[in-house]
C-alpha cells in the first residue's frame, strides 16, 4: 500500500516525510508524487486538506481519506484528471464537504462515504 510519503504544510513551509504528521504540522498543504493510489495516514493532528494539495498529480486515480479529515477545500483535487475514486472514512459528508464536492476533481470521480472503510493493503 502506498501512503503519502511527502507532506508540506503551506502555512509554515515545514516538511514531513514517511507518512507521519506531527502536531506542529497540523494540515496537509501539498502533496508531491506520482502514485496511482494514496492512503492518507490517520492522525489526530490534522483535519484539513487545502486547495491545490494534489494539484498536478496526474497519475492519481484513487484516494483514501481517514475519518479525522473533516474539511476538504473546494479545489483540493484540482489538476487530478485521472482521479476516479475518493473513499472517505465517514458515514456522511459534513455540511462544508457537501457544498464543495467534487473538490475540483473531475465530474466523473466517485465519492464514497463509508465509516468502516479501510485503506488498501
Amino acid at each position: 500500500m502506498v501512503f503519502i510519503n511527502y507532506l508540506k504544510d503551506c502555512h509554515t513551509a515545514s516538511e514531513d516525510t514517511g507518512g507521519n504528521v506531527t502536531a506542529n504540522k497540523p494540515d496537509i498543504g501539498f502533496y508531491e508524487g506520482s502514485a496511482k493510489y494514496l492512503a492518507i495516514p490517520h492522525s489526530d493532528d490534522f483535519d484539513t486538506i487545502y486547495n491545490n494539495t494534489f494539484n498536478g498529480c496526474t497519475a492519481l486515480e484513487e484516494l483514501y481519506i481517514p475519518s479525522n479529515v473533516s474539511i476538504i477545500e473546494a479545489k483540493a483535487f484540482a489538476g487530478c484528471p485521472s482521479l476516479k475514486l475518493v473513499t472517505l472514512c465517514r458515514s456522511k459528508p459534513s455540511t462544508s464537504m457537501t457544498k464543495r464536492t467534487p473538490f475540483g476533481a473531475p465530474a466523473t470521480c466517485k465519492f464514497v462515504y463509508d465509516k468502516k472503510a479501510k485503506p488498501k493493503t
